[in-house]
């Protein structure tokens, strides 16, 4: 993936990873996220890790933006740091430390929210061996996911809101 913005999709989402001392699980995740050709920026923000994890990601990929915090302030300031540095109209928050991250994943949940203009987020989680994403219309107003609530549909799915949105991966 090359980060520019050399077309109006590709400028649209900035992914924000923070992490503290995740070392031996955010590259990974990170390369994942690279892979996502929906995203024009990536900036990891260092929260205070002592594990050398920051020498490791710029070291590995050299054209994300990296901020490091000079000591752990905990992930919501970490978030709040990155936001600080968006200049796009979506963003893209991703946990350090997910396990099995598909970029495949994040582009259809990204293509959910850039063509949809009734949704304000979405909301990635896994559900037994699925990743799945509940859409959020209006701030405060989650969706209503009948039959599925607390129980994970079977097999791999990428949960939309309900039946005629659910996406099979």
């Amino acid at each position: 993936m090359t980060l520019s913005s050399d077309s109006p999709q590709r400028s649209t989402c900035t992914a924000i990873l923070p992490f503290h001392n995740e070392r031996d699980r955010i590259l990974p995740v990170l390369a994942a996220v690279y892979d996502v050709d929906l995203v024009s920026r990536i900036i990891c923000v260092d929260d205070g890790s002592t594990d050398g994890a920051s020498a490791q990601v710029i070291a590995t990929f050299p054209d994300v933006t990296l901020l490091c915090l000079p000591d752990n302030q905990g992930k919501a300031a970490a978030v709040a740091a990155g936001l600080e540095m968006v200049e796009t109209s979506h963003v893209l928050l991703v946990d350090a430390d997910l396990r099995d991250l598909r970029a495949s994943d994040l582009t259809r949940a990204l293509d959910m929210i850039l063509h949809d203009t009734n949704l304000d987020m979405v909301l990635l989680r896994r559900m037994s061996a699925g990743l799945h994403a509940r859409p959020v219309e209006q701030v405060g107003q989650p969706h209503a996911l009948p039959g599925h609530v607390g129980h994970p549909p079977p097999g791999d799915a990428l949960e939309v809101g309900g039946d005629p949105h659910r996406l099979h991966l």
